[in-house]
């Protein structure tokens, strides 16, 4: 409810809307002239319903050539106030008493009426019209965009005249020396015009009718299309609905003026423009100009909003693999596809922690393939990737993180020592007994044993089902050499340290027997410089995954695989060092 400041009176609160008030309609018009009508809604106390955001519709049930405001239909906005103004939008073409109907599109009980009548379009004239008296100017049929117009004429010498407009008589005037005489006729109201003078004898002058419109044009609907935020540089769509004939309709986007073309709907123009670069706020100025110079400027009254949309980021990098050499790493990986955009490149990640990967390298082109160069020799590396597209946009989500460790000089490693840095290896028969030092402030819930075959390169490992600092590394080959390393793991099973100092060592006794599984990497093979390698990755570590005793089922099935498959490497090796000692 808004208070009265003025009277201290509360403005009563108004009800369902009941009917329509129909004003500033002339009782009487002549054909073919343009009028104005206001339309109200009103409860039926006849207060005016705010509020009211329905549809209307206008009819003239004896003029079907009538023309009606806004071509017949008008939807009510918030902004209204539930009452609108349709500035010279009315014209009849049948004489004779006629109305004007208002119906509410969804309650035609709702409505409203207003009688007017209609009259010849020439003036009429009295009885005792004198040649003598004439009005010259304005000249008939003219039309002007100001309420200020100068009536001009002749008559005989020195009379008095009276000045009608519309049959009301607006003023007096006379005649000097030589018949002329002038009228300044002030606050004409928009509509049309139609002036003549006459003398006290009741002759009458010549008629002339002119249109006034000193209206400015009335924004009756404005549309964006898309509707809401649009990305930058998207064309959007503008249509403005005003009175037909506008001489000019401008809209201004970030200063720069579009014409706006009017379209087959009468008094419907429209232009297509791109949204600006950036994101932001911009406001759409228009600018509406009728054929009279009436000029409505509507500055600020609308906002564009341009969103930049999210990116797209290329999917995860998948099937990640490695070969170390001495000094390097080769990667090979799978090509990223189902991807909005070109890949042009890859991004390498790495470093010597799982949870670092501090360093970074880029491939030049979108090739899968990619070596590390200049790397520390027997030095564990953890790897993962990201895809770049031609945006530059870059994967969200690493790949996978792979785990390898770069060859080392065989003439760096001891050769026949049994303890290095905590580690101690005592040799039994087709087995080892290793045992370490908890490490130095690193809470350790797992330890992982690195088994290789040769100096540098550790081909298999063993998890510890818990922090003990010792385990039995069974399935060994008497007499032949290993090397062993220890690292710690995790909660879940990621590594949290170094490796340590790496030890070797020969286990002895009557030959290979194979013993219980035990909890083992992955074995997979690849080839280097001519050799075949067997070697033991942290592939695709899986940080969610279950580590240690939990997982003793899936543990002794992947054990009892890997033994057979140690067990073929073996004798393998043993063939061999047999053909070696016959020669």
């Amino acid at each position: 409810m808004k208070a009265d400041i003025g009277q201290g009176l509360a403005e009563p609160a108004a009800g369902p809307v009941d009917h329509f008030a129909i004003t500033k309609v002339p009782n009487r018009a002549r054909v073919g002239e343009l009028l104005s009508i206001t339309v109200t809604a009103q409860d039926s106390s006849n207060n005016v319903v705010k509020n009211y955001t329905g549809t209307i519709l206008f009819s003239v049930p004896d003029d079907e050539n009538a023309v009606l405001p806004n071509h017949g239909e008008y939807t009510f906005k918030d902004s209204d106030l539930g009452t609108f103004t349709f500035d010279l939008s009315l014209q009849f073409s049948k004489l004779g008493f006629q109305a004007i109907q208002v119906f509410d599109q969804n309650n035609f009980r709702v409505s409203g009426e207003f009688p007017i009548e209609i009259v010849t379009d020439t003036s009429v004239i009295p009885a005792g019209t004198s040649s003598d008296l004439m009005v010259k100017s304005p000249s008939d049929g003219s039309e002007f965009g100001n309420n200020l117009l100068i009536i001009t004429g002749s008559g005989p010498e020195n009379i008095n005249l009276k000045v009608f407009d519309n049959d009301l008589r607006i003023g007096d005037t006379e005649t000097d020396g030589d018949g002329f005489f002038s009228f300044d006729a002030k606050n004409l109201v928009s509509g049309t015009h139609t002036f003549y003078v006459m003398s006290e004898r009741a002759e009458v002058s010549n008629s002339v009718t002119v249109l006034i419109d000193t209206i400015p044009p009335v924004l009756n609907d404005f549309q964006v299309k898309p509707n809401g935020a649009v990305a930058p540089g998207a064309l959007i769509t503008i249509t403005a609905q005003s009175e037909a004939d506008l001489d000019s309709a401008t809209l201004r986007l970030q200063g720069i003026d579009t014409p706006l073309t009017p379209s087959s709907v009468p008094g419907s123009y429209g232009a297509t423009v791109a949204a600006p670069a950036n994101d932001g706020s911009y406001p759409l100025d228009l600018v509406l100009v009728d054929r009279f110079g009436n000029k409505a400027s509507l500055m600020n009254r609308f906002t564009l909003s341009v969103q930049s949309p999210d990116p797209i980021y290329p999917p995860q990098v998948t099937g990640v693999q490695a070969v170390a050499t001495e000094q390097g790493i080769d990667l090979f990986w799978s090509g990223v596809t189902r991807h909005d955009r070109p890949i042009q490149s890859y991004s390498v990640y790495y470093g010597t922690r799982f949870n670092q990967l501090d360093q970074v390298a880029h491939s030049l082109d979108a090739r899968t393939q990619f070596t590390l160069t200049d790397l520390t020799p027997e030095t564990q590396y953890f790897i993962g990737l990201k895809a770049v597209d031609t945006q530059g946009l870059e994967s969200e989500v690493l790949s996978d993180v792979l785990a390898i460790t770069t060859l080392g000089d065989p003439e760096t490693l001891p050769t026949a020592s049994v303890s290095a840095a905590g580690l101690k290896a005592t040799p039994l028969d087709s087995a080892v007994l290793l045992e370490w030092q908890p490490f130095d402030s690193i809470r350790a819930f797992y330890y992982q044993v690195h088994i290789g075959f040769n100096p540098g390169q550790y081909d298999d490992s063993l998890i510890t089902p818990d922090n003990r600092t010792s385990i039995t590394v069974p399935d060994l080959i008497n007499g032949y050499p290993y090397y062993f390393a220890i690292s710690a793991l995790d909660v879940n099973g990621n590594p949290i340290s170094d490796r340590s100092e790496p030890v070797q060592v020969i286990p002895y006794g009557g030959g290979f027997r194979p013993a219980a599984p035990v909890t083992v990497g992955t074995t997979v093979t690849a080839t280097h410089s001519n050799q075949t390698i067997y070697r033991t990755q942290l592939q695709n570590v899986n940080r969610n995954a279950d580590t240690g005793p939990a997982s003793n089922a899936l543990v002794i099935l992947i054990s009892l695989t890997l033994a057979h498959f140690m067990v073929l490497i073996k004798k393998s090796i043993q063939s061999h060092r047999t053909s070696s000692s016959s020669l």
